[in-house]
């Protein structure tokens, strides 16, 4: 049997924010690529597609909005 590791012996809020926290490296390294590799012209479609998610995810919780955002897409 092995171990648990450190991160699922963590109270959940450490854990949440380390979750954040790593994502936040993400969208940091994102931003990083796209500058650097003179591809900024993607942010908007990024930004397209965080939106829809946002949705999707809103949609996931509240049941009562599924019908309103589906006939979006």
């Amino acid at each position: 049997m092995n171990p648990p590791d450190a991160t699922s012996l963590a109270p959940p809020r450490r854990r949440s924010r380390r979750l954040l926290a790593s994502r936040g490296r993400a969208i940091a390294q994102l931003a990083r690529h796209l500058r650097g590799t003179g591809r900024w012209w993607l942010l908007p479609m990024v930004g397209v597609l965080l939106v829809a998610a946002l949705l999707v995810g809103i949609v996931a919780v509240v049941e009562v909005a599924a019908p309103f955002v589906y006939s979006l897409f």
